[in-house]
């Protein structure tokens, strides 16, 4: 994960880059468990009815 950045000597850039490649990754991490097929959502996934109104 260092080595990406070793042109950059500067104590800050290299943080920023870091902070950078950290976010990333927990975007990432947080994409993949969004999108993980759960369980218990079975109940979630169903396609909701159209309202009808009652001719009565």
């Amino acid at each position: 994960m260092i080595n990406r950045y070793a042109p950059l000597k500067q104590p800050l850039f290299q943080h920023i880059y870091l902070l950078a490649d950290e976010l990333a990754q927990a975007n990432h991490r947080f994409i993949r468990n969004k999108t993980a097929p759960k369980p218990n959502d079975s109940h979630l996934c169903k396609p909701l009815q159209p309202y009808r109104v009652d001719p009565n």
